[in-house]
């Protein structure tokens, strides 16, 4: 048997050898982690690496713009910096999980930044590991899902629009008299959002009178009885909306009696039909209540609605009068024919002969 003799040479050629190769290694995995420092650095979502008692140590620059602490201000605080008070338990329950070496995805939740602000995330967080397989942190990678939610928000508030203007539409066209048309307009009104709602129309002396409420009060509803801020020749009358009763000086007198009722905010809508004011629509909030464009807008739909079932039963009404004050002559008319005719025909009495 031949045996090779390993010389002081080969040892020193084996370690240069194994210095090489494990520099080379170094070199890679540094080359490695550069590549992905410069990833999550440069990453549109915001990453964050936190210990398992819930410490940063991490904190790229989309975090900084997400929720606007710089690293240097959110490194070695307590990730509860950024998570409201009411979603606190979250944080727990997560921790729980990671340290059972669970991954979590596509958890959707919120956050608050710096300046207050709520921001709706999607969370993903893995369990990170140290080289023995033991779990030592976690990374939560962190994207803005908050134009997703305003885009969800305007198609439920668009599905819910045109529900309230189909069952209006439906509900007015089969009404047989003004009590029904305006009964469904404060439904309508009330399953938009309001606290609470009511029709008045003029009467035939032009005084704005309740037709239809929702939780008014009959003392409130005595108190304003008749108020307009339209006379009823106005041409081209335009929606009134207080959005803080409180702080409105415009109601005069009427703001004690207002807020009395438990009112804060409130918007007078009026009902026109082919330019002819008819009356006006009211909704009411219970809380300061800043009104937007697409609450407007649904206000001005159901508006055109009512104004027009108004009318139309108007119309009909008025029809129905003509109607039956012709009927009427016609049945006087008739009367007096018959009564004429059997006075023609009936035979004459001559007087007596002297005898």
């Amino acid at each position: 048997m031949r045996f090779r003799v390993v010389t002081r040479e080969w040892w020193v050629a084996m370690a240069h050898a194994l210095r090489q190769r494990a520099r080379r290694r170094r070199s890679r995995f540094a080359t490695a982690a550069g590549q992905l420092a410069a990833i999550v650095a440069s990453a549109d979502d915001a990453i964050v690496g936190k210990t398992l008692d819930g410490i940063i140590t991490s904190w790229n620059h989309a975090a900084e713009a997400m929720f606007g602490y710089t690293a240097a201000e959110a490194i070695g605080k307590p990730i509860t910096l950024i998570i409201p008070p009411d979603r606190r338990d979250e944080e727990f329950e997560i921790l729980r999980r990671l340290r059972r070496g669970e991954a979590i995805h596509h958890f959707e939740t919120e956050r608050v930044a710096k300046d207050g602000r709520r921001v709706a995330l999607s969370l993903a967080i893995s369990p990170v590991r140290d080289e023995t397989g033991r779990v030592v942190g976690a990374s939560k990678i962190a994207r803005d899902i908050s134009e997703r939610r305003r885009s969800e928000r305007v198609l439920r508030d668009t599905m819910q629009t045109l529900e309230v203007l189909y069952r209006l539409s439906d509900a007015v066209s089969r009404a047989k008299d003004l009590d029904a048309v305006c009964d469904a307009a404060v439904d309508a009104i009330m399953a938009a959002g309001a606290d609470r709602a009511s029709v008045l129309l003029f009467d035939p002396a032009g005084v704005m009178r309740f037709q239809a409420w929702r939780q008014l009060s009959a003392a409130y509803r005595a108190s304003v009885d008749g108020h307009s801020p339209w006379s009823r020749d106005t041409m081209d009358p335009q929606a009134i909306v207080i959005e803080d009763v409180l702080a409105d000086t415009t109601l005069g007198s009427l703001r004690d009696v207002v807020t009395a009722e438990g009112i804060r905010a409130l918007a007078f809508v009026p009902l026109v039909s082919q330019g002819h004011l008819l009356g006006k629509f009211m909704i009411y909030h219970d809380a300061a209540h800043a009104f937007s464009a697409s609450e407007i807008r649904l206000a001005s739909s159901i508006a055109h609605h009512v104004a027009f079932g108004v009318a139309r039963v108007q119309a009909e009404a008025s029809v129905e009068t003509l109607l039956t004050a012709e009927q009427a002559a016609r049945r006087e008319a008739e009367g007096a024919r018959l009564d004429a005719e059997r006075k023609r025909t009936m035979p004459r009495s001559w007087p007596a002969s002297p005898g």
